[in-house]
This record gives C-alpha cells, structure tokens and sequence, in this order.
C-alpha cells in the first residue's frame, strides 16, 4: 500500500491524480501540513492502520514531518503468507535455534513433511527450497547453509556471492527438483522501519529532496516544490497458516527423501514468480 500527500499550498495537477488513482492505484491526498500538522499527522496514521487491518499504528515519528513539508511519500507493507499447504500447529515444537556456533536460543519451529522443489548449491555449501504459497503468484525461497561455518551468521560465503545473475542461476528450475522433505523452518515475524531517502540518494536521485534541483513541473504548477520525505515500513509475518493442498506439483519427482532444519542462520527472498520480481529479501539470524 503507497499513498503521496502533498501540502495544500501547491495545486496538484489533474492529470497526476487520475494516473496515480487509476493507472497506479495509489493514493494521493492534499492535506494541510503547515497550519493543521498534528491533525495532518494524525489522519495520515489513521489512514494507514486502517488500510493495514490496525497492524500499523503512529507510523509517522515526531520528526517525520513538520511545518514546511511540501511533498511526503509513505509507503507500509503488512505480509502474511498464506502456504500452499498448511503446516500442522500441533507439530510446530519449541526448539534451540543456532545463533552461531556456541549460543542457542529457543525458537518456535513449524514441521511437515511433504513434496518441495529443492536443490543444492556446491559453491556455496548451501540447500535451496521453495515455498509455495497458495495462490502459487508466489514463492518463498530459502538459502540454509548446510552448517555454520564462519565465525558469524554462517551466512558470510552466501552473501559475498548473492547477486542477480547467481540469484537466477539457483533458483532456475533445471538446478532443482521436487523431493519429499522433512522441512523445519521458523515461525517469525519480522517488522522494521526503513529510511529509504539515502538509498535513492546513491541511487542518483539527489536532486528530488532539493528545492534548488527538483523538477515536479508534472505534479504541480509551483515552483520550488521538494520530496521532504520518505516512510516505509514494512511487516513480515511466517505462520502456519494455508491451505489443504497434500503435494507441491512438478514434473520430476525424486524418490529420495531429503531434509531441510532451518535450525540456524538463513537467507530468505519472497518472490512474485511470474515477473520474477522480488517482494521481501532478509535473512534471519536470531529468534
């Protein structure tokens, strides 16, 4: 869910709002930052937990915005994935969880066993699954190194090569295969608020937080109109939850079975298999 406020003071153009409405579906409001602010703030934190189902509330911070803010982009992602098949929560047990090589700490791990596509990465040492979920548009892949073997995360040989074209390479369907596995994996919620404004900075986007460099001729007729800020917050959450499906389809089955104990570090990316797009990437280190 995005959505665009903009400063009462600089019209908006027309145009703009019926492409961000129709084309993108977004949200874009004219709201009165300079003489209502805390009113301002607080319909925009309403606005939010109600469009996320009251799971975010006050996501803007006293200094997300003030009096002379023009321009703000707030964007917040809630996930729940809803499995192709549903893990059974009498099986999901409490378990140690391998921080590192040493210390454990106690985690709450969801069990099954059923057909998954897997595979495994020799440069890396590394086993590869993925995660259907129910409406099969997407996928949760997991990196699980086979143990941990540096002094961290274990996960410090995955990363130095994790890129685009390695990303591809592993999860192309002719390096994996279905199986049955007996898969253990976390249940976790992972919820964090990101300040995206230096990434687009070092992405070349300086000129758009500027007053002197900005260009927002397409959006409003005002000169001098600046992006103050950027919110994003986003949800991740791992449950049991799905559906009734028994098996994961695939055209080659492997008679073998295999194991997968996420009981330490791994890396995890959610995908939209189509477009092959990814929606969340992140690795979990520590319950």
């Amino acid at each position: 869910m995005s959505s665009s406020l903009q400063s009462v003071s600089p019209p908006l153009c027309h145009l703009l709002k019926w492409v961000l409405k129709v084309t993108l579906q977004m949200k874009l409001e004219t709201v009165d930052f300079k003489d209502k602010l805390e009113e301002t703030k607080g319909q925009i934190n309403n606005s939010i937990k109600d469009l996320t189902d009251g799971h975010f509330e006050n996501i803007l911070a006293d200094n997300s915005v003030n009096d002379q803010t023009k321009i703000l982009v707030v964007n917040a992602a809630y996930f729940v994935g809803k499995w192709m098949k549903k893990f059974s929560e009498s099986e999901t047990k409490e378990c140690p969880f391998r921080v590192n090589k040493t210390d454990t700490k106690p985690v709450q791990m969801m069990n099954m066993e059923a057909t998954f596509c897997m595979g495994n990465i020799d440069s890396i040492n590394c086993k590869i699954i993925e995660l259907p979920f129910q409406n099969k548009h997407l996928s949760m892949f997991i990196l699980l190194p086979k143990d941990v073997e540096d002094e961290s995360t274990g996960l410090e040989k995955i990363e130095k090569q994790l890129n685009s074209e390695s990303l591809s390479q592993w999860t192309n369907p002719s390096t994996m295969a279905n199986a049955k596995v007996k898969l253990s994996i976390p249940k976790f919620k992972v919820e964090k608020m990101i300040d995206p404004k230096a990434c687009l900075e070092n992405l070349g986007l300086k000129h758009i937080f500027s007053e002197d460099t900005s260009d927002f001729s397409g959006m409003s007729e005002t000169k001098g109109v600046a992006l103050s800020n950027v919110v994003h917050k986003v949800c991740l959450e791992i449950t049991e939850d799905g559906g009734d499906s028994i098996e994961v389809p695939g055209a080659r089955i492997l008679q073998h079975k295999d194991e997968l104990n996420a009981d330490h570090p791994f890396i995890y990316i959610i995908r939209h298999n189509k477009t092959r797009n990814i929606i969340f990437f992140g690795k979990f280190c520590s319950p």
